[in-house]
């Protein structure tokens, strides 16, 4: 299918794509205008975006819905961003999303109630990448293709947590000598930083316990969008 405005493929009715955002449905009433990056906890995630098994209506760029972060299924997958540097070409399978305001939701009463109300929300600029991350990709970075649908090449890959997708981030991240987004604070009174990817057997075992995953948002290596992010991108930019 044609791309949208910003060169994007399959931002409506493909996978089912993971956002970092905790789902909040009463969040657009207190959001922050500049930025927002989702409610401070939470047990489900966002979603966005709608899959190849739903209805037109959840296609919808406003369209929001979530997913307890341990889960994985068919049409569940992802795209990976990375923050934009000023005065600087998208790099290779990228499009450059620059920074600005658009109404975040739907309006005139339309929608669902998550969906209201409509707001103006303004982001900084941000490199997505044009398409999901591909089953081809994943197994390059992982070692493995989880998708039920298991075709490989650039069909997307599905099946994939939300825990599966931020290590995703990091480990490529690392192969690519970018800086990784992700970690998590170990239990020493020191709280340091330790790599999520690090931290497997602890956080993503058979009997791990929760953690809090945090964000560096100054680190460019991969990472999920927000979903002010994702709805910005899929509108076309600026202005839509």
């Amino acid at each position: 299918k044609a791309t949208n405005a910003l060169g994007l493929y399959d931002m409506s009715g493909n996978v089912d794509e993971l956002c970092w955002d905790w789902y909040d449905e009463g969040y657009y009433a207190k959001s922050p205008a500049e930025n927002p990056r989702g409610a401070d906890s939470g047990k489900p995630r966002i979603l966005r975006g709608g899959c190849w098994c739903k209805s037109e209506h959840t296609c919808r760029v406003a369209f929001r819905i979530s997913e307890y972060p341990s889960e994985s299924y068919s049409p569940l997958g992802f795209r990976v961003v990375r923050s934009a540097k000023e005065s600087q070409p998208a790099p290779s399978g990228f499009a450059l999303v620059e920074g600005g305001s658009f109404r975040m939701g739907s309006e005139d009463g339309t929608g669902y109630d998550d969906e209201h109300p409509a707001h103006t929300v303004s982001v900084d600029g941000f490199y997505m990448a044009t398409h999901e991350v591909t089953q081809e990709e994943y197994e390059r970075v992982t070692g493995k293709n989880p998708s039920q649908f298991a075709r490989g090449g650039s069909y997307p890959v599905e099946n994939v947590s939300w825990y599966d997708a931020v290590r995703y981030c990091n480990a490529r991240s690392r192969d690519e000598g970018l800086e990784p987004c992700y970690y998590v604070l170990d239990d020493s009174s020191l709280h340091r930083r330790v790599d999520i990817y690090t931290w497997h057997d602890v956080y993503f075992g058979d009997g791990g316990k929760d953690a809090e995953f945090h964000c560096d948002w100054s680190a460019n290596g991969y990472r999920l969008p927000t979903e002010a992010e994702w709805e910005y991108a899929a509108r076309g930019g600026a202005g839509k």
